[in-house]
């Protein structure tokens, strides 16, 4: 046995921490979609929200808006819809099937949240913390649940890694992790209203620190990005030049609240 295992040896105990994580991650995977079709949650607010993208992959519909923030008017944008159109488009268009991208996003912030932990603390450690959020009943019951705040750690994480990433990238050089950067704020500011406030204010604070640390600013980057994430959210704000600027209304009406 000892002679069989001696080739890969070498190869375990080099690969041990993404072994590790490997396994974390299938058993992450295990405990969200195991009898996923029967067990995934519905409300009021979901089973509206399964009815219009339901529309919007029949051809009937297409939302300018997102779900409302809860107390108010105010409509993010639409881009949880889009996603969950998306998922019913490839596994169905079925109550499941539309919120089966909810799970796959919970467990690929699994390995994004290791790969965060990484910058602050040793892998091992990384990994403990990894192996309890996989475990987490709070993080397990949510990642069955379609609403939209349930996909934020996805694309929160990503973006403060893509963030992370920005600072340590000594060029002007547009790569991988700022599309990264744009796709993760550009979604995320649509997810919750505390991420349409924190995102706009960490990015900025990213692009000042590398500004004062490099003493150079990106100001080309910083335009682009901008741009673009502004042009990711651009039905909402088409909905709004159609509307007199009704949603806008409503969100400052919200926080006078």
């Amino acid at each position: 046995m000892k002679n069989l295992l001696q080739p890969i040896l070498p190869f375990l105990k080099n690969n041990r921490i993404i072994i590790l994580l490997f396994f974390i991650v299938i058993i992450g995977s295990f405990f969200r979609l195991y009898r996923f079709g029967d067990l995934v949650r519905f409300n009021t607010d979901q089973v509206r929200d399964v009815e219009l993208v339901e529309k919007m992959i029949e051809g009937k519909e297409f939302p300018l808006l997102g779900p409302k923030a809860g107390g108010t008017f105010f409509k993010l944008g639409p881009v949880f819809y889009y996603l969950e159109a998306f998922s019913g488009f490839i596994f169905g268009n079925t109550p499941s099937g539309m919120a089966l991208s909810v799970a796959i996003l919970a467990i690929t912030s699994i390995p994004l949240l290791f790969f965060f932990l990484r910058y602050y603390f040793s892998s091992y450690i990384s990994l403990l913390l990894t192996l309890i959020y996989s475990f987490s009943f709070y993080a397990i019951k949510y990642s069955r649940f379609a609403w939209n705040p349930n996909i934020i750690p996805f694309f929160f994480i990503l973006f403060l890694i893509s963030l992370l990433k920005f600072i340590e990238s000594k060029n002007e050089k547009f790569g991988i992790w700022h599309i990264l950067l744009i796709i993760s704020f550009g979604i995320g500011i649509q997810l919750h209203t505390l991420l349409l406030a924190l995102m706009p204010l960490l990015f900025l604070l990213t692009y000042f620190y590398t500004s004062f640390k490099e003493k150079k600013t990106r100001f080309l980057n910083f335009i682009l990005i901008s741009f673009v994430v502004l042009l990711l959210n651009l039905p909402f704000f088409i909905y709004d030049l159609q509307n007199d600027g009704k949603n806008l209304k409503n969100f400052f009406a919200g926080t006078r609240k």
